[in-house]
């Protein structure tokens, strides 16, 4: 089942690619690409007890505050254009320089495009063509690499979700060029006047007199009479006849619906409200980003982690879920008076610094009359021996 050999990235990869740059439906990849770039995260490891304990100072965490020499490839900006490369073509590269304890030191990011074979039997080396035609053999374990399973060929290159995308991202560019050069310079008139039987003195005579009497702000709209016969034909249409707007939003629409991301994400509040943008938020974060935010954490775990040499570590990102703080007031609200949360126990669920005793839980009256008659001796189900 493994490949023997494999294929070089598609001829077109740097003209999708290309599209980032150019199409306002990308905008929604670089909204959830920037989102994740800047998730928090921590450096865990396991002590005898099997309980996790926060490293705050080890040298991962050196090498992830400054992964590269250059002050524009932060942490953040490269996890940004590692995604960026995953949501359009399936996959993301980082070549990795380590220092002299053979330790990971600097990430640089490695286009898409620039990957002309991946490794297959045989040829355990990632063959990088650089701009300038040089061709470069990287070995695996000096790459950082994800990758978006192609269900075609998964042994192949992978698959970025965008592409899914080509043929509605190509139709809205096509939209937006003839808009620009509708109002650039059309050069169709709009309508065509014929006069039979007309000479070319008469002709000029008769369109200089109509320029002059309907031509300039003050003079649109009019009406016109002529004598003779005259035939007018309209050659174009307008753009409110070819409805480009509403085109254009159903284009927009479908593209977020394919990314899970809801409108309110992207800005566009016609018909929403503070309910509705608070539930945007939560499924925004629970089904598009924590799930991505997990594969890169378990890739850094595979693939970074164990470079360090320093067993038990591990690298978890925070849960980036909104709270639902509606539903949180309700459960610190409904726990407490059933007794099952404690009083900093609720506190904590509605953002509340904890107090002094505050480990005791709600007993109702029926709970702490059978407390008493079982600790006098009596029947908790005999209330004839109540005082």
């Amino acid at each position: 089942m493994l490949p023997r050999f494999t294929s070089p990235q598609e001829r077109n990869a740097a003209e999708w690619l290309g599209t980032f740059r150019t199409s306002p439906r990308m905008a929604v990849l670089d909204r959830i690409a920037s989102d994740l770039a800047s998730a928090p995260g921590k450096l865990f490891r396991k002590n005898k007890r099997g309980n996790d304990l926060e490293i705050d100072t080890h040298p991962f965490l050196d090498f992830w505050d400054h992964p590269n020499p250059l002050y524009e490839y932060t942490c953040p900006a490269l996890w940004r254009l590692f995604e960026i490369y995953l949501l359009l073509k399936g996959e993301g590269y980082f070549l990795i320089e380590r220092d002299g304890r053979d330790m990971p030191s600097e990430l640089w990011p490695i286009p898409v495009h620039w990957v002309y074979m991946t490794p297959y039997i045989g040829h355990p080396t990632y063959t990088i063509r650089t701009p300038s035609g040089e061709m470069l053999e990287i070995d695996v374990e000096d790459m950082f690499v994800m990758k978006q399973l192609n269900p075609l060929d998964p042994s192949r290159r992978g698959l970025g979700p965008a592409e899914a995308l080509a043929d509605e991202v190509e139709t809205d560019e096509y939209a937006s060029k003839f808009q620009k050069r509708f109002f650039f310079n059309d050069a169709t008139p709009s309508f065509l006047i014929s006069m039979p039987d007309s000479n070319d003195e008469q002709r000029k005579r008769f369109l200089a007199q109509w320029k002059e009497r309907f031509q300039g702000v003050f003079n649109s709209h009019g009406v016109a009479t002529v004598d003779g016969t005259v035939k007018v034909d309209r050659l174009t249409e307008s753009v409110r006849d070819i409805d480009m707007v509403s085109g254009r939003t159903y284009l927009r629409n479908a593209v977020l619906e394919h990314f899970g991301v809801p409108r309110e994400i992207m800005g566009i509040t016609e018909s929403s409200n503070r309910a509705t943008s608070e539930s945007a938020q939560y499924i925004y974060a629970q089904n598009v980003l924590m799930p991505r935010l997990l594969q890169r954490q378990d890739a850094i775990n595979r693939q970074l982690i164990p470079m360090f040499g320093d067993e038990g570590l591990e690298w978890r990102y925070d849960n980036i879920v909104p709270r639902n703080q509606e539903f949180d007031m309700r459960r610190a609200i409904d726990g407490w008076n059933a007794g099952i949360l404690t009083l900093n126990e609720s506190r904590e669920l509605m953002d509340h610094s904890p107090v002094a005793n505050g480990d005791v839980r709600k007993e109702a009256g029926t709970d702490i009359l059978s407390h008493w008659r079982v600790r006098e001796g009596g029947n908790p189900c005999n209330t004839s021996a109540l005082p």
